[in-house]
């Protein structure tokens, strides 16, 4: 078992050196390496962890950091911005390299906390929904906002939940190509439109209005204004939900310095401060969590 003992960017840099050697981390090592991330962490926060390290980590990483790892993959960005429909239906799927040379590495991500928790918020939609159908009888409608890969609809759809009717909202196209085929066999019961979510206006309403992974790349600025724009999609006893990573995230710091992933993370006060500074009464709102406590979900009944 390798273990980093002390904080120091030489310290951080030989153990990594040594996973590398050995392939990437095997699950007896994975505290060990969360150790480290913590290490690098701390690093940073006291000023002794620079851009030049995150930089020549990479390279010393070398095809372990490349974009046919899930690491390497968020931090390249190919479809040229953070948490795209790729990456996120991998995640979903606990995507592994086919390489054996990398797929430690793949199997280490799976496992972070963050990774988790957006697999997680995928369950939570579902759960939602599925309550929701069995309790009416009549036709349930969603609108889906930033909508990537759409896995999520496709798991709902193939159970056979006629009543059911998406329109899912993406402004990039490929993930739309991306979703239309997944969906192929269910076309009917899905439109898409590609749109800004910041600039939807859509004639219908909704009885509930989804957006998982959108909202936490808003300044506050942003969020309020989308939430006015989402929320006027709501129909009267309708259901706004909005998801946000809240601070609970040890991995921030790994993600930031090394993926270059950036996230606005907001604590349950400060998401329903933002709703009411869009006009929202607080008696609409609850805030719900999935089970590693890294995703919040803003709940606002209409």
């Amino acid at each position: 078992m390798i273990q980093i003992r002390e904080s120091s960017v030489s310290n951080v840099f030989e153990f990594m050196r040594q996973l590398v050697r050995r392939g990437g981390p095997n699950p007896c090592e994975y505290d060990d390496l969360g150790n480290a991330i913590g290490q690098l962490s701390r690093l940073y926060r006291c000023g002794k962890w620079k851009q030049r390290h995150s930089d020549g980590l990479r390279r010393m990483l070398g095809r372990a950091y490349s974009a046919s790892t899930l690491q390497g993959f968020v931090y390249h960005k190919p479809h040229g911005y953070a948490g795209d429909y790729e990456i996120i239906d991998r995640i979903y799927q606990r995507w592994v390299s086919p390489d054996p040379q990398l797929r430690a590495w793949d199997r280490h991500f799976h496992e972070l906390p963050p990774t988790k928790a957006v697999r997680n918020r995928k369950s939570f939609f579902l759960q939602v929904l599925e309550d929701l159908y069995r309790s009416r009888s009549g036709p349930l409608s969603v609108l889906n906002v930033a909508s990537g890969p759409c896995r999520d609809v496709l798991e709902l759809l193939s159970r056979d939940r006629p009543r059911l009717a998406f329109t899912c909202v993406d402004q990039d196209q490929n993930a739309i190509n991306y979703a239309s085929k997944l969906l192929a066999d269910h076309a009917e019961q899905v439109t898409f439109v590609k749109m800004n979510a910041l600039r939807c206006r859509l004639d219908s309403r909704f009885d509930v209005v989804w957006s998982a992974g959108l909202f936490d790349y808003f300044p506050d600025r942003l969020f309020v204004r989308g939430l006015k724009s989402l929320y006027r999609h709501v129909r009267p006893g309708g259901e706004l939900i909005i998801g946000n990573f809240s601070p609970n995230n040890w991995a921030r710091d790994y993600m930031e310095l090394m993926g270059e992933w950036y996230l606005q993370h907001r604590t349950a006060e400060q998401l329903c401060d933002l709703a009411e500074q869009a006009g929202l009464a607080y008696r609409q709102l609850r805030v719900e969590q999935e089970p590693e406590a890294v995703n919040l979900f803003l709940r606002i009944l209409r």
